[in-house]
């Protein structure tokens, strides 16, 4: 599968809920190995999901990234500057654990989502691989993020290039906001998840 190894979330699909899922060993050619929503989607929620294992293949074309979540709005149609944004998206309280990308964004990759709020609060985002960059999270032009609570550990970027950046989060054209006051000591659910061997 090109896009959306596991799940394919696309432009009108409000209120979703994609809630206490195993999403495990998925893979994707392009974007995604996991969860994908692309496109303008508002008031969506992943929730309380084990995703684990999920992997963007290597190509001739060279494959992309979002391992275990893409979030992002549709690309920019021919002749026009910008795209769609992707609408208001809110990752919780999952665990994103032991997904490649063959390019960006293992764990979670946030492509453009433009200006919709897109929140990530209470994960645990953990061994995730990417060869060039943000093996725990990637952004790029993403101007209304809160991340909030996470747990990131043990995420990796194996390439050595001068592109190679962050082996837990890479941030490119993104503002991040604090609006959200934050908990200390992270995510306090953990007994809830089964352990990866």
């Amino acid at each position: 599968m090109t896009r959306a190894g596991g799940i394919a979330v696309h432009a009108g699909t409000d209120g979703y809920a994609i809630t206490g899922n195993l999403v495990c060993s998925n893979t994707a050619t392009t974007e995604g190995g996991g969860i994908v929503h692309m496109g303008t989607a508002n008031g969506g929620s992943i929730r309380d999901n084990l995703i684990y294992f999920n992997a963007i293949a290597p190509t001739q074309a060279g494959g992309f990234g979002g391992g275990g979540i893409e979030i992002g709005g549709e690309p920019n149609p021919v002749g026009t500057a910008v795209g769609t944004p992707s609408g208001s998206v809110t990752v919780e309280r999952n665990l994103i654990h032991g997904n490649q990308a063959s390019m960006i964004g293992a764990g979670v990759l946030l492509l453009a989502p433009l200006d919709s709020p897109v929140t990530v609060q209470n994960n645990m985002i953990t061994g995730n691989v990417a060869n060039e960059s943000g093996g725990g999270i990637y952004a790029v032009d993403a101007s209304n993020v809160r991340l909030v609570g996470n747990t990131l550990a043990a995420n990796v970027v194996t390439a050595s290039s001068p592109t190679t950046t962050a082996g837990v989060i890479a941030v490119a054209s993104s503002i991040f906001g604090a609006r959200i006051p934050p908990r200390i000591g992270g995510p306090s659910r953990l007994r809830r998840f089964m352990p990866i061997r």
